[in-house]
């Protein structure tokens, strides 16, 4: 099942992870939590790193309990590393030791100490919800700004070019290229046997990024033509 959010709590702790769960999951907030979530037949261990990697927040209940579990250490670790955000819960007035103070000596804490506990599970899920929805809306950024240079590498312009004494229209383009590197040294062995003119002169022609015509493989028939670049 995919998921949102993967709470880590120890055993002692699961109360708080229930109320927590049950919030969240109200909210339309997708959460992976142990015991429910783990498959039957698939190891423990193989279900918390799936589902630490499938997670883009970890909601951590940090208790005394919480504080000496290596499991919970091993789980936080593996987030951090990860890069998904760890939001802290505290639910008692401890701090953190060992490895849990190194990975969480940065992060904002949620304080839930003073009861009742359910009073704090509309902040809880806030917080949990601003996270997301940032996370959303930087990958959304990321993807356009990727699309906006795919458009300036894919660019293309149509020049002409001497074909049998007449001007004909001929089409350029350049762009990134995965191709073998066998192929581009092929390509390259090509275009040093090809050169292109304008009608007007005998001057190389030169294309955006001052390359000339030479660094241009022949393509197709119908006169495409594309650089090729070093992986």
């Amino acid at each position: 099942m995919a998921h949102d959010v993967f709470i880590s709590h120890s055993a002692r702790d699961k109360p708080y992870a229930d109320a927590i769960c049950a919030k969240l999951e109200s909210r339309g907030i997708r959460c992976w939590i142990a015991p429910r979530d783990v498959r039957p037949g698939m190891e423990w261990g193989a279900a918390i790193v799936e589902a630490v990697d499938g997670a883009r927040v970890m909601l951590l209940v940090f208790s005394s309990q919480a504080n000496s579990s290596p499991q919970i250490s091993r789980e936080v670790e593996r987030a951090v590393h990860k890069g998904v955000i760890v939001i802290p819960v505290r639910v008692e007035d401890v701090k953190p030791a060992g490895n849990l103070e190194y990975f969480l000596g940065t992060p904002h804490w949620l304080d839930a100490i003073t009861p009742p506990f359910e009073r704090h599970l509309e902040s809880i899920a806030d917080s949990t919800k601003y996270w997301l929805d940032r996370l959303a809306t930087d990958a959304a950024g990321s993807i356009g700004a990727g699309a906006d240079r795919l458009k300036l590498e894919t660019a293309t312009t149509a020049m002409p070019r001497q074909v049998g004494g007449k001007a004909e229209s001929c089409t350029y383009a350049w762009r990134r290229s995965s191709c073998p590197r066998s192929d581009r040294d092929r390509g390259r062995r090509e275009a040093a046997h090809f050169r292109l003119t304008r009608p007007s002169d005998s001057r190389t022609n030169s294309f955006p990024g001052g390359s000339s015509s030479g660094e241009f493989l022949r393509g197709s028939k119908s006169g495409v033509f594309r650089r090729w670049h070093d992986r």
